[in-house]
């Protein structure tokens, strides 16, 4: 095994050669036995509690503080990293859900997702255009497997399991030796810590409806907006979050250049892109057009 490199927590300076207690870099002082171990919060979670040390971690994260920067270059725990996947996964399935289901709870259910094949009225013209024959044949199984309720909240959920674990596609390390290439791995799920903004994002969102609903339509309409851009700020924070931290850490553990770490970047988003249409895309509509098949037998 490799020796383990020793970051400055200041300047990312290897100090294994240094004796004394200051980095010979940037001059500044530092906990020698400190840099032996992660300074994620989530790794020190049986101490400092689960909920302090997940919240923590997200702030860290999302915040880009100093003390993380070289976390790549640390020991990290694999399994540590695993359970906080885990978690962040159920955090951006329940706001993704929670969207799903006001959605529903609105519309009176999942009709309105029927497709219509009547002809779309198009502004500016008379009457309406049809349809192209292959966009019908798209969205007619797709339609048919959206409607059967638990379609989507599983696309959802495994749409969340996606976002919270496939920034280690882009975490590629040609050449490094497996310790390298763990630790790589383990903060690129520490990376995708901004997405759990999501859920308070999403609580902004649809507090505005829900106390329409409960207040009536008229009552606060500066609040309702208020928390809908607050909301906004909030998703829009999770998802460049992400994407800046997994493109600075990926800086730091492959020692690639910035343009490299920007297509990087480039790749999680379309990735995340891919998932978002695998799983809300294609997966009902083969699950319809498995239904409808089944159907015609039955008939």
């Amino acid at each position: 095994m490799p020796d383990e490199s020793l970051p400055c927590p200041h300047c990312g300076y290897d100090l294994r050669g240094t004796v004394a207690d200051r980095c010979s870099e940037c001059g500044q002082t530092f906990d020698r036995s400190a840099l032996s171990t992660s300074a994620i919060p989530w790794a020190h979670r049986r101490q400092i509690g689960r909920v302090r040390a997940y919240l923590k971690t997200v702030w860290l994260v999302t915040a880009g503080r100093r003390t993380l920067a070289y976390e790549p270059s640390r020991p990290q725990n694999p399994a540590d990293a695993r359970s906080f996947r885990r978690v962040t996964a159920a955090i951006i399935a329940i706001a993704l859900l929670g969207v799903f289901f006001e959605a529903a709870y609105q519309e009176g259910g999942l009709a309105y997702m029927a497709f219509q094949p009547e002809p779309y009225p198009i502004p500016g013209m008379g009457g309406g255009t049809p349809l192209p024959g292959f966009l019908i044949d798209v969205l007619v199984p797709w339609s048919a497997g959206a409607t059967i309720w638990p379609v989507l909240p599983i696309g959802l959920i495994l749409l969340s399991i996606q976002l919270a674990g496939v920034q280690r596609a882009v975490f590629r390390l040609p050449g490094a030796d497996a310790l390298h290439r763990q630790r790589a791995w383990a903060v690129a799920s520490y990376a995708a810590a901004p997405m759990a903004l999501l859920l308070p994002a999403v609580v902004c969102v649809l507090a505005g409806p829900i106390l329409a609903r409960w207040l009536g339509p008229d009552v606060l309409p500066t609040a309702t907006v208020s928390l809908a851009l607050a909301g906004g700020a909030l998703g829009l924070l999770a998802v460049v979050g992400t994407l800046v931290r997994s493109g600075q850490w990926l800086l730091r553990a492959a020692h690639c250049t910035a343009g490299k770490a920007v297509l990087a970047c480039v790749e999680l988003l379309l990735l995340w892109l891919l998932s978002a249409f695998v799983f809300l895309g294609l997966l009902p509509a083969c699950i319809g057009f498995l239904w409808i098949v089944i159907d015609s037998f039955r008939g």
